[in-house]
């Protein structure tokens, strides 16, 4: 009999019967359930918005970006990180890399560099690999130098963080006279091995990668 009252009294008192709400609680928000919704055609940011922020993980919604972007769904994956920034949900040194690497892909490298100038980065930044990344690669896809200008206020890039990238950066002329002969032919990408021996230097607004 006492245990019963015991239990009548907790079930009827306010704690006990006012929902409580827990930080990552959602189970709308996954990496399964969004790529059905693109898949679909469904608007992501709609069904963030219809979530209570307080019930979504940031660790969820990276791991759903991540997944997103994986299997070519850029732009959903961009909005899920717009809309944590939205909510003003900080963002570690490794996401912020993520992001940048995803708005390269869908705004253009001049995107990722005024994302990089708002960060406030230090020069050792993951964000800032990133975009150093990207600046050479699209250099050579585009057999010119002209984007180097951009380069400028970067510092160089760790030969580590070259062996960390798929598409190796290509080896930059030594002389600033090369960015008027870089039309003609593209300089040949060096292997990963050579890369991890190479030493990165930043002289006259160019990378230039030394044996």
């Amino acid at each position: 009999m006492r245990m019963i009252r015991f239990l009548l009294r907790a079930a009827s008192s306010p704690m006990m019967s006012s929902p409580a709400t827990f930080r990552g609680k959602s189970t709308l928000v996954t990496p399964t359930r969004l790529t059905r919704l693109c898949n679909d055609g469904g608007c992501v940011r709609q069904l963030l918005e219809a979530e209570n922020p307080e019930d979504l993980s940031k660790a969820k919604l990276v791991r759903s970006a991540r997944h997103l972007d994986k299997i070519g769904h850029h732009e959903a994956a961009l909005t899920v990180f717009q809309w944590m920034r939205e909510k003003q949900m900080p963002l570690s040194d490794f996401e912020n890399e993520i992001l940048m690497d995803i708005l390269v892909k869908t705004k253009g490298i001049a995107a990722g560099q005024d994302f990089y100038e708002s960060l406030g980065c230090s020069m050792t930044s993951l964000a800032r690999r990133k975009l150093g990344e990207w600046f050479m690669i699209k250099c050579h896809e585009e057999n010119s130098f002209s984007d180097l200008k951009f380069a400028a206020t970067l510092p160089p890039v760790t030969p580590s963080s070259y062996s960390k990238s798929a598409a190796a950066p290509l080896l930059c002329s030594k002389s600033a006279s090369s960015h008027s002969k870089s039309a003609a032919a593209a300089p040949p990408l060096r292997s990963k091995s050579a890369l991890s021996r190479s030493k990165s230097l930043f002289v006259n607004d160019s990378y230039l990668v030394d044996p």
